[in-house]
């Protein structure tokens, strides 16, 4: 069997190995999980994409769930397990307005993404308000093509400032886009590509739901992206540079960012007739 899980862990050293146990092959065992208590308490949204139909579920406890319209293809093959595909022209995930999702100081937003169209119309991979209800104070978002064979972020303070690097196409890419108050970064795949200095607070609409993969969710569809989104994230923080790097790592390539050490057994009494097994993995 396989199991795929998030895991939160007390800390994670920079400098050296951290080593956690998986406790497994006790049949009788209970339910133990807590999904929602996996996140701290600045993530505000956390989507896996993985669902094999609508909603889009939020991880974290805020339940910014993304219902589906227009046709979003669910379970395809994402990053991360499942992703969910959008046709470019009328899908979206619409999550209804949230207080969460509309910090004022500081916002870290984070989304795999995988398209076929990086020159022509501009696509919107995330948009905090959306522009059937306000074009002008959207908060912030996530953006292909304002510039051809570019890809970035932008924020609304009563300007809009735009963060972009260059992408490639059909290729899987995470985009970080981080406010501080004073500057605006955008990581690509986990190194810091381009920054701006901004300052002020993040101005959102009265009205106005959170898209993924869409400009406005009525009248004439503009501004849709084509592609795959896989693992977005939405925090009310500044991460770092190194929580970023780290994400970046564990997410590309899990199997160089760990590894299994050996494998013990404890045998437990006929009273206690289960098999507890413990293997340790490395996060290094």
């Amino acid at each position: 069997g396989a199991v795929v899980a998030w895991v939160k862990i007390p800390t994670l050293s920079a400098s050296a190995d951290t080593v956690i146990y998986i406790y497994y092959g006790n049949a009788g065992a209970s339910d133990q999980s807590d999904a929602t208590n996996v996140w701290d308490s600045n993530y505000k949204g956390v989507w896996h994409m993985h669902n094999a139909s609508s909603p889009a579920t939020d991880s974290t406890s805020n339940a910014n769930n993304g219902a589906q319209s227009g046709g979003v293809t669910f379970g395809a093959t994402g990053q991360i397990g499942n992703a969910t595909s959008f046709d470019g022209s009328n899908d979206y995930l619409n999550i209804t307005r949230s207080a969460s999702l509309l910090p004022a100081s500081a916002v870290s937003t984070s989304v795999w993404f995988n398209t076929t169209r990086t020159n022509g119309a501009v696509q919107q991979i995330l948009r905090a308000i959306d522009c059937s209800s306000d074009c002008t104070n959207f908060g912030y978002s996530g953006l292909i093509g304002n510039t051809s064979g570019k890809g970035g972020a932008a924020i609304y303070n009563g300007s809009t400032t735009i963060v972009e690097a260059a992408i490639s196409a059909s290729v899987w890419t995470q985009f970080t886009a981080v406010y501080d108050g004073a500057n605006f970064y955008l990581y690509v795949n986990g190194a810091l590509a381009v920054s701006s200095p901004v300052t002020g607070s993040i101005v959102y609409g009265a009205a106005g739901n959170f898209l993924l993969g869409h400009l406005k969710p009525s009248g004439t569809p503009t501004l849709a992206f084509s592609g795959l989104e896989d693992e977005v994230r939405i925090s009310n923080t500044a991460r770092t540079a190194g929580w970023i790097g780290t994400e970046y790592n564990n997410q590309n390539s899990p199997s160089t960012f760990y590894a299994y050490g050996g494998e013990e057994v404890q045998t437990r009494s006929s009273s206690t007739p289960a098999v507890k097994s413990r293997g340790g993995v490395k996060f290094r």
